[in-house]
């Protein structure tokens, strides 16, 4: 087996970034890796879409079901793009410079799938008394379809971790909460007619303004709680001289507590119904795009205790949206940690600090056996 940082580097060099391919590269990249072990692994494949496969690993037992206990080690393959033209160097070419390895996905998050797959031949030596589940995602960055789909697979294997850890970077510290993502798109329908005679017609584009207000008006009243809103992209309208019959909007909410979200999307379906009832004839229609549930604080848990006694760090709220939250609702104590500065993560200057990745082997090492 080749060693973490040996894995790192050819993972950089296989680019998984455009969820509109296949991932097949990286993926078979891996499962050959895998097989090299004596770990018992299966690709799963995305009922959306067959080209996109996820995967899912067991040591310590003899098939993927029925698997009480044991600690789940979970990151994402998939990365976001990289604009070649802002980088110094070829984000998908690792190279190294200072003690540094540069390249897209070097911290966010290829550095903690390495460290997994490194770590499966020292388990034998290891010999934890539980099973190490290990999985890997493929659609983190876009639409995190395939986090759902692994933890629907544990459920229906009564596959049920005591812990997870989701390597995600935190700069070693340990990661116990982040905000949930819930991402909405709302369509409205007006009525088109010529601009020389608006009254004829319903704007779209105007009652979308008045969606958008409510949104800062919210993001205001709640952002001292933690919890945001944004308004992201807008697309409405033909032409100038045709009141818009048609307009899309898509918005966001993040935050730490299920009741302020809960009760922002009440204040905003009833401020649909009041645009509706304003605009006689209009239609406002909305549907969650994205959901990464929230991952609620547990500084508490096992995980969280042991992993500031091996690293002699603090804690951190990963202000980031993660898969963490999924994690949690299957019952596992869950922690972020991983090595590397978020601030780095989808920018043009993505590096690891090459030290860092024996310090994560380490950890992960120390954490099997404590936690065993």
């Amino acid at each position: 087996m080749k060693s973490s940082i040996e894995i790192l580097k050819d993972l950089i060099a296989i680019e998984s970034w455009d969820t509109t391919k296949t991932n097949k590269d990286i993926v078979d990249y891996i499962c050959n890796l895998l097989s090299e072990t004596e770990i018992k692994f299966q690709r799963i494949a995305s009922p959306v879409d067959s080209s996109k496969e996820s995967i899912i690993a067991i040591y310590g037992a003899n098939e993927l079901k029925n698997i009480q206990g044991g600690l789940l080690l979970s990151g994402h393959i998939d990365t976001v793009p990289a604009n070649k033209d802002q980088w110094k160097t070829d984000p998908f070419t690792p190279t190294e410079t200072d003690n540094k390895l540069y390249g897209r996905g070097a911290i966010d998050m290829k550095q903690s799938i390495a460290s997994y797959i490194a770590i499966i031949p020292k388990l034998k030596e290891i010999n934890p008394s539980f099973p190490i589940i290990i999985t890997f995602t493929y659609d983190e960055e876009t639409a995190a379809l395939s986090i759902e789909e692994i933890c629907n697979f544990m459920r229906d294997n009564n596959i049920k971790p005591s812990y997870a850890l989701l390597g995600e970077p935190t700069n070693f510290k340990a990661g116990v909460a982040s905000k949930g993502y819930f991402g909405y798109t709302t369509n409205i329908v007006g009525k088109a007619t010529h601009s020389s005679k608006p009254s004829n017609g319903i704007n779209a584009i105007y009652i979308t303004s008045h969606i958008i207000a409510k949104i800062e008006e919210l993001n205001e009243k709640y952002c001292n709680d933690g919890t945001t809103l944004n308004t992201g992209v807008i697309n409405g309208g033909k032409a100038c001289n045709i009141v818009p019959d048609n307009c899309t909007l898509e918005w966001e909410i993040r935050s730490f507590s299920n009741e302020d979200v809960a009760t922002i999307t009440k204040e905003m379906n009833d401020f649909f119904a009041l645009m509706e009832s304003k605009y006689n004839g209009a239609k406002i229609s909305t549907f969650t795009r994205d959901k990464l549930p929230i991952f609620a604080k547990n500084e508490t848990s096992s995980i969280a205790v042991a992993t500031r006694d091996l690293l002699q760090n603090d804690d951190m709220i990963f202000q980031g949206g993660t898969e963490a939250g999924f994690l949690q609702e299957l019952g596992a104590e869950t922690l972020i940690c991983g090595a590397g500065d978020l601030a780095l993560a989808h920018t043009s200057a993505e590096y690891i600090d090459i030290p860092d990745m024996a310090k994560y082997d380490a950890y992960v090492e120390a954490l099997i056996k404590t936690l065993a």
